[in-house]
């Protein structure tokens, strides 16, 4: 899963992950650079088309920002299955562009 990073905007603004699942920040702008941030996690800078790759480890909500662009920003949610099974929610299933 692939979230794409410029000055334009982040897209998916919103990404469903599930956990185990590997999450590519790509940084798409020509010229600017980024550096995301979240739960105090840091991606460090980001040059233009270098990516970071990480794999969503716990299920939550992960909102992340840029430090160098602060409007840009985005949400990664990762849901517990296992309390959408205890809730009779047999599968999650989420669309993105």
């Amino acid at each position: 899963m692939t979230v794409e990073i410029s000055l334009r905007g982040v897209s998916p603004s919103t990404l469903w992950a599930h956990v185990g699942s590997e999450v590519v920040f790509v940084n798409a702008d020509q010229s600017a650079t980024h550096d995301w941030v979240w739960d105090g996690f840091d991606t460090g800078a980001l040059g233009p088309g270098q990516e970071y790759r990480g794999t969503m480890v716990r299920p939550g909500t992960y909102v992340f920002h840029c430090k160098v662009h602060g409007w840009l920003s985005g949400t990664v949610q990762v849901p517990d299955l296992h309390e959408n099974l205890r809730c009779g929610i047999r599968e999650c299933t989420a669309t993105w562009s």
